[in-house]
């Protein structure tokens, strides 16, 4: 009869010894002890359910914030301590709970990917120059740190029972023990609220916050924990003033640029940031070339709520959307690089009806007005910049920008306008080019 293998090995079992309490014992102990097995193999079979769908490190997910060159190297080399765990289920109970104590508790064990500084890297080296800055490369890594984030997306959470709520006192002791804070992404509101009402330690995430021991930190958004997350790895090592974090490469750049270009020239943190990308990348690059794009740029001091490019409305366009048409004088988004102060680039579309851009919408889960990206420079050291922001696509393209971009402090940006771009000689366009698109990939929002 179970040649066909409608049964597992066990389940037949369980027939059997099912119809020898019958014959033995009568139907009652029969039922009763089929209702305790079938509980048992549910059980079973629930608690086998992966709870945590998706585990990723800071090398494979980041925020929306724009990181200048050298602190995204920084946060390349510590993205091994900081995960990202997607809870796939909509039900959480005692046995799911325990799946994610036991992932914590064997962190280490966790095959993963990380930056690894590279080879070759110039400090110490005997001539003393500064060669091409020493990118990290990404590679398969067994070697895991302890943890210092782990940051919980309880978006597909619906509901938890009693005990998975318990649970996670258990979960915020172990972090603590570890000296790991966690951090709840995307609660939903009955979800959280039964959280508060269990008299769970609770501390959102707000302009105020500050951290408790033992207590669970609540993010609104996924995108707002990281940015916490990588704003707290940022202060863990705090360089002097007008260094950065990756290395003393950096400072050698510096006095090398220094030489040949104006260091108190405002553009002198974009030379830094082109010369890291394209030195010992792009053979007929030299520093000298930039000093004739810096007669192309200009730097704007914009307002808190100014405008630096705002996307235009669905009547300019004769079909489709800012990205579908070619634009008209004036349309074109310049490339824009934040110099001081905080820079928010929105999304803000004008009724796009085009099919790839509502997948692009759905696929970051834009709605008009919603932050794309967003960059803050605090520093005032001349060796920084933030960008450019994401109009590369439009810019290389001839096309309008579904987006606007907002000065929400008093903020000094570069900009390179699309006419002063043609304006340039073909080496330079070419320079440009290249550079745009080694930063591409770091703009998966392009």
């Amino acid at each position: 009869w179970n040649s066909l293998h409608f049964l597992r090995f066990y389940e037949y079992c369980l027939v059997w010894t099912m119809i020898v309490l019958y014959v033995v014992m009568g139907t009652a102990s029969m039922m009763l002890f089929g209702l305790i097995a079938v509980a048992g193999i549910v059980q079973a079979q629930l608690a086998s359910i992966p709870v945590i769908t998706s585990r990723r490190t800071l090398a494979d997910q980041r925020s929306a914030v724009l990181r200048t060159t050298c602190d995204r190297e920084y946060l390349n080399l510590c993205s091994s301590r900081a995960e990202v765990w997607v809870l796939g289920t909509g039900y959480l109970y005692f046995a799911s709970m325990r799946q994610i104590v036991n992932a914590l508790e064997q962190f280490e064990v966790h095959p993963h990917l990380a930056f690894r500084k590279a080879s070759g890297s110039c400090d110490g080296c005997d001539d003393g120059m500064p060669h091409a800055f020493p990118f990290s490369r990404l590679e398969s890594s067994e070697d895991r740190s302890s943890p210092l984030f782990i940051v919980i997306n309880m978006e597909y959470v619906q509901q938890m029972e009693s005990t998975a709520v318990s649970a996670f006192q258990e979960l915020a002791a172990l972090a603590t023990e570890r000296g790991c804070s966690l951090i709840l992404a995307c609660p939903q509101p009955k979800v959280l609220h039964q959280m508060e009402r269990f008299g769970l330690p609770l501390v959102k995430l707000s302009s105020r916050f500050q951290t408790r021991a033992g207590a669970l930190t609540v993010a609104s958004t996924l995108d707002r924990a990281l940015e916490h997350v990588e704003d707290k790895m940022l202060e863990i090592y705090s360089p002097a003033e007008g260094l950065c974090r990756g290395s003393s490469t950096h400072c050698k750049i510096r006095e090398m640029l220094a030489a040949i270009l104006d260091a108190s020239d405002p553009f002198f943190g974009i030379w830094m940031d082109i010369h890291m990308w394209m030195d010992g990348y792009f053979p007929s690059y030299s520093p000298q070339m930039l000093q004739e794009l810096a007669q192309s740029m200009e730097i704007c001091r914009i307002e808190t709520g100014g405008v630096i490019y705002e996307a235009p409305t669905l009547k300019d366009f004769e079909r489709g959307g800012a990205w579908m048409c070619e634009a008209r004088c004036g349309q074109i988004p310049p490339l824009v690089w934040l110099l001081q102060g905080r820079v928010e680039h929105l999304w803000n579309p004008s009724f796009e009806s085009e099919q790839c851009v509502r997948s692009f919408q759905e696929q970051y889960y834009l709605i008009p007005g919603v932050t794309w990206e967003k960059a803050i420079i605090r520093e005032k050291t001349g060796s920084w910049c933030a960008g450019p922001f994401s109009t590369m696509r439009a810019f290389l393209a001839c096309t309008a920008h579904p987006g606007t971009l907002v000065a929400t402090q008093n903020s000094a940006v570069a900009i390179l306008r699309h006419e002063h771009y043609q304006a340039l000689s073909p080496a330079l366009q070419k320079l440009i080019n290249v550079y745009l698109l080694r930063q591409w990939p770091l703009y998966l929002r392009c």
